[in-house]
């Protein structure tokens, strides 16, 4: 297996969980689902920026497509959103609903355009050394099955707040210095 299979899995996953997620009904059972989803998003995220984006710095960026990343700006703009929109709260359908949109957009993207730029940039061995060092990624985060705080030491709510407001921040338009 390579990095660009490993990357599809991973959306798969996430886009079944946020489908659980939108059909659940019970707002106890929501609370876990929607850690788990967040705590997974942010992983996807990791991997991707953490990993993926340094492979394709060490490949010269050759024929990166640059509407693969918006997919991606995309997705973490809805998992943001998510992030701040608890089980319970009067936007969490509508934050369930986008990230849905976003995860399956950024599967579609990657499954059509960046998985093949992927195996015609990078060699199989290529490949598999980012497969690893993303499995590694996701190994290093074991959450418990109740408690998935996304900051070590931090109550899960306040975790996920500062979770979003550094992705916001991420995301957010750099002021211009006169």
């Amino acid at each position: 297996m390579d990095c660009s299979v490993l990357l599809t899995r991973q959306l798969n996953e996430i886009v079944i969980l946020a489908g659980r997620l939108r059909r659940c009904r019970a707002h106890h059972a929501a609370i876990p689902l929607h850690r788990q989803l967040c705590g997974r998003g942010a992983l996807h995220v990791q991997a991707r920026e953490r990993v993926l984006l340094p492979a394709w710095r060490r490949v010269g960026w050759r024929e990166l497509p640059a509407h693969a990343l918006e997919a991606h700006v995309w997705f973490k703009r809805c998992l943001a959103q998510l992030i701040v929109s608890p089980p319970g709260s009067a936007e969490f359908a509508g934050s369930v609903a986008a990230f849905l949109r976003a995860a399956r957009a950024q599967r579609d993207r990657d499954e059509n355009v960046l998985v093949p730029a992927v195996r015609a940039a990078m060699q199989l061995a290529e490949r598999r050394t980012v497969f690893e060092e993303i499995e590694q990624l996701y190994d290093s985060y074991r959450p418990g099955p109740d408690t998935e705080p996304l900051l070590p030491d931090k109550p899960p709510a306040q975790a996920l707040v500062e979770e979003a407001e550094l992705v916001l921040n991420a995301l957010a338009p750099r002021a211009e210095v006169a």
